[in-house]
């Protein structure tokens, strides 16, 4: 297995957790999970992904927060999370990854604020926040995505007020 560089996770309904020395090994550029539904964690199971380049999250009900050790992801480029209905706040070490290029936060519907800002996020082209229904709060970062090519942000009912640095 020390080749494998995808992985794909989907419908593993009896899918818990993963061992903690599950992608030891190996140099994954791309992470898959979907329909996992009773995943409860990604913290310590993720610890050894420097080279992971795109994370895909799709589906998790239960998942009510992300790992706080972003960090350890620093070549991840991509990172799409859809349809976690319980996801409730996005830590601030979000902001640890420089090198993110497209950031998709879609339909999860009790996200609240995304607190940590956008202001180190400096390499985002494609930043999308659709039906986040209860997203009440954008903090300030926008005027520092300055290769930001693509804003899609709609069905963010409770969103009272856009930032107002965005010069792009």
């Amino acid at each position: 297995f020390s080749q494998m560089r995808i992985v794909y996770f989907d419908n593993c309904n009896f899918l818990e957790s993963f061992p903690n020395d599950a992608f030891k090994s190996i140099s994954l550029t791309n992470l898959h999970l979907k329909n996992c539904k009773n995943l409860k964690q990604l913290t310590t199971n993720l610890c050894n992904m420097t080279s992971l380049v795109a994370l895909y999250l799709e589906n998790y009900p239960i998942l009510e927060a992300l790992p706080k050790r972003w960090k350890i992801f620093i070549s991840l480029k991509e990172l799409k999370i859809n349809k976690c209905a319980s996801l409730k706040i996005i830590s601030h070490e979000i902001t640890s990854l420089i090198f993110l290029k497209n950031l998709d936060i879609h339909r999860c519907e009790a996200l609240e604020e995304f607190s940590s800002g956008l202001r180190n996020l400096i390499a985002l082209e494609e930043l999308d926040f659709s039906k986040c229904r209860n997203l009440r709060n954008l903090q300030e970062g926008f005027g520092n995505l300055t290769y930001l090519k693509k804003l899609s942000m709609w069905r963010c009912d409770a969103l009272d007020e856009f930032p107002s640095r965005l010069e792009n």
